[in-house]
Formats: C-alpha cells, structure tokens, sequence
C-alpha cells in the first residue's frame, strides 16, 4: 500500500497515516519521525505491524516513565499498570525489561524506599510492612531482607510516644487502652505491644 496523506491530528503529537482511503495507521511524532515515513512511501502489512508494535512500546515506556517520575513503584504496579491500559503481556514484558536494563526498576530499591518512607512518617511492625510489600508485589526473599534488620520494639515506642502526646494522662486505665489498640492496629504484637505502653506510660508523666 502507498502512503496517501500523513496528517497530524489537532492538540496531539500523534499522526494518522493514511493509504488507500483509510487510515492505516495511528503513530506518534517520535515514532514517525524515526521510521523516517513520507507521502508516497510504499508500507507492507509487516510494516504495518511493525510500526504498530513500536509505537506501542514507544506509548508503554512514556507510561511507565511517567509513572515512576511521580514517586516509585514495584514491578508488579508497573506491570499492572501498563495492562489496565491495555498493553499485551509480550510488550510490557520487553518493555519493563528494558526499565530493568536503564536501573529504573529495581524491586529491592523500591523496598528500601517503601520501608524507610514508613518508617520514617509513621513505624508500623515488620508483619505489617512485610503485608504491605507482599501487596506491592515484592518478593517474599526481597522482603525479608529488608524488614528483618527492624527493631519492632523499638518502633513501636517512637510511634507510640508520638501517638500519646495526643492521649489524656489522667485516666491512666484509657490512656493505655487507646495507646495498645493504636499499636496493634499497627500490626505490633501484644507483648510488644505491652512492653511499649509501659515504656510510653513511664516516660509521658510529667514532672514532678
């Protein structure tokens, strides 16, 4: 088939290819513009194809960076990500490949953000972030090597002498409560739980 008209479609770097009547094809500027296609060239259906599945990864790879560039994500959220826009598994699996290949995906980075982001606006217990990573779509051996280092103790003290600024030590029996079930809630076991209610309790008194 031969190339008919090549029109830019209004307030889009995109552009319909047009032979025969139709509209052949749908690319962007980029994709255009290195395929090198002008008025006249003839395209067969593996060109077609061809220049379909690029602008395709051309399209997947704008996506994804777009997304990272916003904060960081998991392979799994990339991934799906890509197939809620409709990409085919084959081309997302090139394309993610080609992010592992740049640095910009990276699941055991991301655990480190994820953790150290968490632990730093509001600890929560390594049961839960293991829970939350796990939902990120990160590796059980990944994971593991990132949250074992943790102190659950010792965050669930700092959490919770944040938490009982807020809380009235004149009724020591709901202070207590209220502190307990804010830290549970947090995924801290009932003794540790305990330990740092009491640590929390003997500190948060005011001086004599």
């Amino acid at each position: 088939m031969r190339i008919e008209r090549i029109d830019r479609l209004p307030r889009t770097r995109r552009h319909e290819i047009g032979a025969g009547g139709d509209v052949v094809l749908t690319l962007s500027t980029d994709t255009l513009q290195l395929a090198g296609l002008q008025v006249g060239d003839e395209l067969t259906e593996g060109d077609v194809a061809r220049l379909r599945y690029q602008d395709d990864r051309s399209r997947a790879l704008t996506r994804a960076l777009a997304a990272i560039a916003r904060r960081p994500h998991s392979e799994a959220e990339l991934r799906d990500t890509l197939r809620r826009k409709g990409f085919g598994r084959v081309l997302i699996d090139e394309v993610l490949g080609r992010m592992r290949e740049l640095g910009y995906v990276n699941d055991a980075a991301f655990a480190e953000f994820w953790m150290e982001t968490r632990q730093a606006a509001a600890p929560r217990s390594r049961r839960m972030l293991r829970w939350e990573l796990a939902r990120k779509g990160i590796s059980t051996e990944v994971t593991q090597t990132v949250v074992e280092p943790l102190d659950d103790g010792d965050s669930a003290y700092r959490i919770g002498m944040r938490r009982a600024r807020a809380l009235d030590r004149g009724d020591e029996a709901a202070y207590r409560r209220r502190l307990a079930s804010f830290l549970q809630r947090r995924g801290f076991s009932w003794e540790v739980t305990r330990r740092a209610v009491e640590r929390c309790w003997a500190e948060d008194q005011p001086p004599p």
